[in-house]
């Protein structure tokens, strides 16, 4: 367990600096904010991986985190319940979409399905698994959804500048650009039991730009529905194009 802290640790410092340089106001009440970030996220980190640990917390079973993702959705849930008039502008916890922005939005998701199936294809072949199949069409969209694009981007856009700007150079939101960030991280840097790290560019670039996407997604839509519906549908045709 140790090594998740840590490597949650490690995450959070390579992100921290970026965060504080696009603070709004530095003032009580968005280091209350940004302490309730840094504190969410390292709890998320441990839920998630607790049932690795310990056995009688994996009441499923099964090759997957299936425990995991279960505790660190319902982990999720009662943050929002807990925090959510902290993010109160923010708060895309809704079924109901921006119709104003609609088309962009769909159009958005339908882009990200299609890298799915095209990169589906350039993978390496595997054997068709029903378990993985099924996980990945319904797991990654409700933990990370309402934990990334939920609470910790509601937290990060109540408290950052809109526009993120050095010079001539626009880089956009940088709430957006710091999750996504952040999300890369967490598929692609940490330590192994042995605290040996591991560092995986690819996984931290692929995921960290499909979470740019779903981040889009989510608050032109103001609404983490539909960034949930395409996160299962990307990592399901991934696996299972690859699988055919």
């Amino acid at each position: 367990m140790a090594n998740i802290i840590l490597t949650s640790f490690v995450q959070l410092a390579i992100i921290l600096p970026i965060l504080f340089f696009f603070i709004r106001e530095k003032n009580k009440s968005a280091y209350f904010r940004l302490f309730l970030f840094v504190v969410i996220f390292i709890v998320y980190s441990i839920v998630l991986h607790f049932p690795r640990y310990y056995d009688q917390a994996d009441f499923i079973g099964g090759t997957w985190n299936w425990s995991g993702k279960i505790l660190a959705t319902l982990f999720g849930i009662v943050c929002y319940i807990l925090f959510k008039r902290y993010f109160t502008q923010h708060n895309y916890f809704t079924l109901r979409q921006n119709k104003s922005t609609i088309k962009s939005t769909v159009l958005a998701s339908l882009a990200l399905v299609v890298i799915a199936i095209i990169s589906g294809y350039t993978l390496k072949q595997k054997e068709l698994n029903f378990e993985t199949l099924a996980f990945q069409l319904t797991m990654p969209g409700l933990d990370e959804e309402i934990l990334f694009r939920g609470v910790l981007l509601g937290l990060l856009l109540t408290i950052l500048s809109d526009k993120s700007a050095i010079g001539k150079f626009n880089f956009g939101n940088p709430s957006l650009l710091i999750i996504s960030i952040l999300f890369g991280l967490v598929h692609g840097l940490g330590f192994e039991h042995d605290q040996q790290i591991y560092f995986h560019f690819f996984n931290i670039f692929s995921t960290g730009l499909t979470g740019y996407g779903l981040g889009w997604i989510a608050i032109n839509s103001r609404s983490i529905l539909l960034p949930a519906v395409t996160h299962n549908l990307f990592n399901f045709l991934l696996n299972f194009i690859s699988m055919i």
